[in-house]
């Protein structure tokens, strides 16, 4: 699993949110069906990304019992650390692929490709904290 700090979990909640919008605005305006799609499932992937950021757990747990609320975990008599039950998935574990090594390019758009790219698990990394 990913080990996010407070400040990077509402980092990543502000910027979906954002991501969310655009997806709205962007989906507002004429789109081939293919990039209408693209947008969409995009959108899609970042409202389950936020959703298990932003989860509340429904229950918790303590040595197999389950409880509403917290308070009734804590009674005396439970012995254990209670764990909080999520309705949302947990965020998985990422797996980033490898940097396109820099080589002699054939175009532009190659050479743009394959900088976006780097860039983009650059930024990933950043966000996780792999300080790369």
């Amino acid at each position: 699993m990913i080990a996010l700090t407070q400040e990077k979990r509402e980092e990543l909640i502000k910027y979906y949110g954002t991501l969310i919008d655009w997806s709205d605005d962007r989906l507002s305006s004429d789109l081939s069906d293919f990039d209408r799609g693209a947008i969409e499932s995009s959108k899609l992937m970042t409202e389950i990304a936020l959703a298990s950021l932003t989860a509340e757990p429904f229950g918790w747990e303590i040595a197999g019992s389950i409880f509403p609320t917290l308070g009734e975990a804590l009674k005396p008599g439970y012995r254990g650390t209670p764990e909080p039950i999520y309705d949302e998935p947990p965020v998985p574990e990422i797996k980033l692929p490898e940097p396109i090594p820099a080589m002699g390019m054939d175009s532009e758009y190659d050479t743009g490709h394959n900088d976006g790219w780097n860039e983009c698990l650059a930024e990933v990394k950043r966000l996780n904290g792999w300080g790369e």
